[in-house]
């Protein structure tokens, strides 16, 4: 964690807080402290990339496409589906529309989409994507 932190400590010195690279630092930081179950911080920096990459690339990049993706999953894993499943959708028509479907970023959001129907009992679009 020390060096990913780091990492964003050189980016944003280099680079400044706003810039894309920070903010790919911090997805990457955000993806780790995730796997530890430190959500909160983890969602901050998520929804802090997603802003910068919507305010720098635009919001329909691929980057931004992969925060949402990122933040979804997180919030997915957080209980929150409601929630999970807007950004997911959002991330599916990003990430669908720059790279097509066949895309690693593409089925990586269906998979998520097709466990958070499942979670939710909605057998119907669970199957739905899980055949995207």
């Amino acid at each position: 964690m020390s060096t990913l932190r780091e990492a964003i400590s050189l980016a944003t010195e280099m680079f400044g807080a706003d810039h894309p690279r920070t903010a790919n630092g911090q997805v990457a930081l955000a993806r780790a402290l995730a796997l530890r179950a430190e959500t909160d911080e983890s969602e901050t920096l998520l929804r802090t990339s997603l802003a910068t990459h919507e305010a720098s690339l635009g919001e329909s990049s691929t980057r931004a496409g992969g925060a949402r993706l990122e933040l979804g999953k997180l919030l997915l894993r957080s209980g929150r589906a409601e929630q999970a499943e807007a950004e997911l959708l959002a991330a599916w028509r990003i990430i669908t529309a720059r790279l097509g479907v066949e895309h690693p970023h593409s089925r990586q959001t269906a998979t998520a989409l097709t466990a958070l129907y499942e979670q939710q009992g909605n057998v119907t679009d669970a199957e739905l994507w899980r055949g995207r």
